[in-house]
């Protein structure tokens, strides 16, 4: 049996860096993403628990819990700095009002708002 040393194989592995904050594909960036989209996912699902949690004594006219949970807004991409991550807010509805009318609204502090129809979106 004979030893042949091989080759290094020439790969360009690094990220190269885009135009418009996009990355090249890559084993490790993919990895890197899916592992920020799921570490979202369970942050977001946390800080709507965490607001559920604070708000659970609210009952509306009918003795319900006055805050539920209500699916997700659109998913949308978010700019990280490991690239575009698509990420899905979840949804909470109120059933009742304060005694001003208004409702509680959930809104994630680890995501910035949804930009507003006909807007240019988040800009810095």
């Amino acid at each position: 049996m004979t030893c042949r040393a091989v080759a290094p194989i020439s790969h360009r592995s690094h990220l190269i860096h885009k135009t418009r904050g996009e990355f090249s594909p890559d084993p490790l960036t993919e990895v890197i993403q899916a592992g920020a989209r799921e570490l979202l996912r369970a942050a977001m699902q946390a800080e709507v628990a965490g607001f559920m949690a604070v708000h659970a004594h609210l009952l509306d006219y009918e003795g319900r819990q006055r805050l539920v949970r209500h699916g997700f807004l659109q998913e949308r991409e978010v700019m990280t700095g490991i690239g575009t991550v698509p990420v899905q807010v979840p949804r909470l509805r109120d059933r009742g009002a304060n005694a001003d009318g208004s409702k509680f609204q959930f809104r994630s502090s680890l995501v910035p708002p949804y930009p507003l129809p006909g807007s240019r979106g988040l800009q810095r």
